[in-house]
């Protein structure tokens, strides 16, 4: 095993290359144990071990690394996912207390107002299984106009999405059969169809901010209403870009499978706003 401040800056110079956090060498300087968990976690990531490594640790880790290095959204993220895993709260404190012993209280803080706010988000306070079917369902969701759409994390998708989803009304629909634009969702399977669709509306309305201004649920159905503020970048429904702000909202009926994922979904946007601010000519 690794050990020594020296041995563990060299550690993950092996493994990082160019790219070593001095937070990782904090927390191995600080504790030997840590550097030693991290040694059998990314053994067992980069498929260099067969050994059971146990869940619940790797969960910690994941938390503990990106608060120990300041990375917020990165630890929000892994923090959700921990959170629907079953990861608890007492756990979850305890890593934000390992990456205080070698950040700072800072990491307590700011880790513990995500928490509340994550906690607020997905109503875990709720034991019924139908309470928490709805609640898992309002996560993905805000996990699509977050972490997807806004954060760029493509790799999500299918666990988002269910492989057979279909989009009964796209949220403009009204708005391209009267600009001569393409109606419906983009053809051929879900995920490379969204991912496509999602590159396309980002190339002319980019720099995209969505606030969710309601939601709510019941049985295996989402509805939601929240606003989207972007930049008009390129040529969108024959109307070049403009780079103005633009600003619009849209609402939301979602079905859910078993799995939590969106299985159907209905979109109603704000068009005619939308058309306005664009400049465009309707008939």
């Amino acid at each position: 095993m690794t050990t020594g401040p020296d041995g563990a800056r060299a550690f993950f110079e092996r493994e990082m290359g160019d790219e070593v956090d001095p937070g990782h060498v904090y927390l191995a300087q600080a504790d030997p144990a840590f550097l030693s968990a991290y040694q059998q976690f990314a053994n067992v990531l980069y498929g260099r071990d067969d050994a059971a490594f146990p869940a619940a640790t790797r969960k910690l880790l994941v938390i503990v690394l990106p608060a120990a290095t300041g990375d917020w959204p990165e630890f929000r993220v892994h923090l959700r996912r921990c959170l629907r895993d079953g990861l608890q709260v007492p756990q979850i404190l305890q890593g934000l207390e390992i990456a205080a012993n070698a950040t700072g209280m800072s990491a307590v803080v700011h880790g513990a107002r995500i928490l509340q706010e994550e906690l607020g988000s997905v109503n875990l306070a709720g034991n019924g299984d139908a309470g928490d079917q709805v609640a898992r369902n309002i996560e993905m969701f805000r996990r699509l106009q977050h972490d997807v759409i806004v954060g760029g994390r493509l790799d999500l998708v299918e666990q988002i999405f269910a492989p057979t989803f279909v989009t009964l009304r796209v949220g403009l629909a009204d708005l391209m059969a009267a600009t001569g634009g393409r109606e419906g969702a983009p053809g051929g399977a879900v995920y490379e169809s969204f991912r496509s669709g999602l590159a396309a509306m980002n190339a002319v309305l980019s720099d995209q901010e969505r606030t969710i201004e309601a939601i709510d649920g019941a049985g295996d159905a989402v509805w939601a209403k929240w606003h989207i503020d972007a930049t008009h970048a390129g040529t969108f429904l024959g109307q070049p870009a403009t780079g103005k702000r633009v600003g619009w909202t849209a609402v939301a009926v979602l079905r859910f499978d078993d799995d939590n994922c969106i299985a159907e979904g209905w979109f109603l946007a704000d068009e005619l706003n939308l058309a306005k601010q664009l400049g465009l000519t309707l008939r």
